[in-house]
């Protein structure tokens, strides 16, 4: 009898906190409110490295970071209340595609862990952007 108890002391404790994480928005989802948030994001974990342009996707939940002088991309995610941080890969941006009609840029997944993101953007400059950097990447590439 005394397990019993202790499996309902156990559950109720464990709804009682996740109740308590949520009522206090432990659970909501940050997004990036300006461009300027998503730079110094990106300058806090990669201080070293010169900023072309920031592109907020609509939404809020990613941006896509162009990096001058590299033809490198570096895609932030808000998952949770934590931004991730990455760089593409050359062969990443290489396959890297847009959809002029829908103002989207797809990036591709890895087919582990990262799985493929459309972004759609109001501002449509990061199309052609990403659109000079894929076809730099992909001529660069050995056949």
């Amino acid at each position: 009898m005394e397990l019993v108890i202790l499996a309902i002391g156990v559950v109720v404790g464990v709804v009682l906190v996740v109740g308590l994480v949520h009522m206090t928005g432990g659970s909501k989802s940050k997004r990036f409110a300006s461009t300027d948030q998503a730079l110094a994001v990106f300058q806090n974990r990669f201080p070293d490295k010169i900023v072309e342009t920031v592109h907020v996707a609509i939404g809020g939940r990613d941006a896509l970071v162009l990096i001058a002088n590299k033809d490198a991309i570096a895609h932030l995610h808000m998952m949770g209340a934590n931004p991730v941080v990455r760089l593409l890969t050359d062969a990443e941006i290489a396959r890297t595609k847009t959809m002029i009609n829908e103002g989207a840029v797809v990036l591709p997944g890895d087919g582990l862990a990262v799985s493929a993101t459309v972004l759609q953007f109001e501002d449509r400059t990061i199309l052609s952007d990403v659109n000079r950097r894929m076809m730099r990447k992909t001529m660069a590439e050995p056949q």
